[in-house]
């Protein structure tokens, strides 16, 4: 989220640490990277992102087979059997957006079953519904509509807060939120979804390793019990726990510990990344999944180019202008990854943002600019072709843009170069270094 009040706190708590007289913690420092310390009766329910993960990569062996399952039942006169990905990003409060967008996605008739669906901060909170069916659409507008900032948060004051605080807010009004929409019956759909084979992935930063920590929500669902429900409630907080507004949220493992926060702090929207390799999981299954037809949906909940600001020549304000021009930069790039991911897998992309200029602040909004952000995502997915099929002009080269697109055998809607050797250079690299991947762990 980007919060022009981040470069004022770091210069004051820069001056004020050594005066701040906090209490030492013991955290787990791990080497070598990629390890979790497993939380007890969850233990195989989260990994980091870029590192191959046994628990994961066994969970999507279950995928592979229960897509077998669905190609054997499957009638070719229909064509290739269909996976849908949603990616949600981050925004804050402009995640109204997104929740508009669900749910008149319902109304519009042509919404699909999401076979695997990721979040990132209030993208993490919206997650769980979109996971679990239109059947919770009332609870998506109901938290995400009409957002007022007493709705969120409580402000402490900025010296206190620096001095003897970890946050500027008192987020319980966020934490009493999570825990009205998230609860046993919503718990009981995830598990239904996991065992079909469906996942539902979100992401949180891990404070004192820098690493991105992705759970599974659905594994933990499947516990069917408070603690999944109390879990899954703390996970969602810390994936939206905005650092220096919120408090980080703690996983505590005896007298050692973890501070997370934010997702979007490392990825903005994100598609698991090497923790599991579906091509060994497809093979030992005995399909394809060349054979599928894959569309991922991201929905970016704000606008890609900030707003044009008349910048003051100070510390602060230049500070303030820069974090924030950084921060649109780096939602940019992680679009344009997912976007060469697709492409890569032989998949779909279906894009949706907001239009530039229309992104709200979590410093000041009201219910009224909320509701308006709801109805604009309304609007939008009722237009007759909704989805971009790439990243907008500014994001994405010219050289991208002037990829035609076409069918071939490695499914619908690949680019396929013409006149441009580039990114079928890059293509054969990413696909020469997977096949290296997969080589070597079966080395192993």
């Amino acid at each position: 989220m980007r919060n022009p009040r981040l470069a004022i706190v770091l210069i004051l708590a820069a001056s004020g640490a050594a005066a701040c007289g906090w209490p030492m913690r013991a955290a787990f420092l791990l080497e070598p990277r990629g390890q979790v310390v497993p939380i007890e009766g969850f233990e195989d329910v989260r990994a980091v992102d870029g590192y191959p993960s046994a628990a994961f990569q066994k969970s999507f062996d279950e995928v592979a087979e229960k897509a077998a399952e669905r190609v054997a039942r499957h009638d070719p006169a229909e064509g290739k059997p269909r996976v849908n990905m949603l990616v949600l990003s981050s925004g804050g409060v402009n995640g109204a957006f997104g929740a508009g967008i669900l749910t008149e996605w319902t109304v519009r008739g042509d919404r699909p079953d999401f076979d695997i669906v990721t979040g990132v901060s209030v993208g993490a909170l919206m997650a769980p519904f979109a996971y679990a069916g239109p059947a919770f659409d009332a609870r998506v507008e109901g938290l995400f509509r009409r957002l007022d900032p007493s709705d969120l948060h409580h402000e402490k004051g900025v010296l206190a807060s620096v001095m003897w605080d970890e946050s500027l807010m008192d987020n319980r009004s966020l934490r009493q939120r999570i825990a009205s929409g998230i609860d046993l019956p919503l718990v009981e759909a995830m598990a239904a979804r996991h065992e079909a084979g469906a996942r539902c992935y979100v992401g949180s930063t891990n404070l004192d390793m820098g690493e991105f920590v992705v759970w599974d929500l659905g594994a933990i669902a499947t516990r069917r019990s408070e603690a999944a429900v109390e879990l899954i409630r703390k996970v969602l907080t810390a994936s939206a726990s905005i650092p220096v507004v919120y408090p980080p949220v703690r996983f505590d493992h005896g007298d050692r510990g973890e501070l997370h926060v934010d997702g979007a702090v490392m990825r903005s929207l994100f598609l698991p990344e090497l923790l599991y390799d579906c091509h060994a999981a497809a093979a030992k299954a005995g399909i394809d999944w060349q054979d599928f037809d894959v569309t991922a949906y991201v929905i970016h909940n704000g606008s890609l180019r900030s707003r044009p600001d008349e910048v003051q020549r100070d510390t602060l304000g230049i500070a303030t202008r820069t974090v924030t021009m950084m921060s649109y930069t780096m939602v940019a790039d992680h679009v344009l990854h997912l976007f060469m991911l697709t492409r890569v897998w032989g998949a779909n992309f279906r894009f949706l943002t907001m239009p530039d200029g229309l992104e709200l602040d979590i410093n000041s909004f009201t219910a009224d600019d909320t509701e308006r952000l709801y109805l604009l995502g309304q609007g939008m997915i009722r237009e007759q072709e909704p989805w971009q099929d790439r990243p907008p002009g500014y994001v994405a080269n010219d050289e991208i843009r002037a990829l035609a697109v076409r069918g071939s055998s490695l499914g619908a809607g690949v680019v396929t170069p013409e006149g441009s050797g580039a990114l079928a250079r890059i293509e054969q690299e990413l696909k020469a270094l997977r096949a290296e991947v997969r080589e070597l762990r079966e080395r192993r």
